[in-house]
């Protein structure tokens, strides 16, 4: 039995990789505001 594999130049493969960066570019951005605004809140 092999593993199936999604070739790099796949469009299903453009889109997962697509959406993993959109989904840590988000999660970054929401991190830096709740932190900006807990040191906000204590400074």
């Amino acid at each position: 039995m092999t593993n199936p594999t999604l070739s790099p130049q796949s469009d299903e493969y453009q889109q997962i990789h697509d959406g993993i960066i959109r989904l840590v570019d988000t999660a970054r951005t929401e991190t830096v505001r709740s932190i900006n605004t807990i040191m906000t809140a204590t400074y």
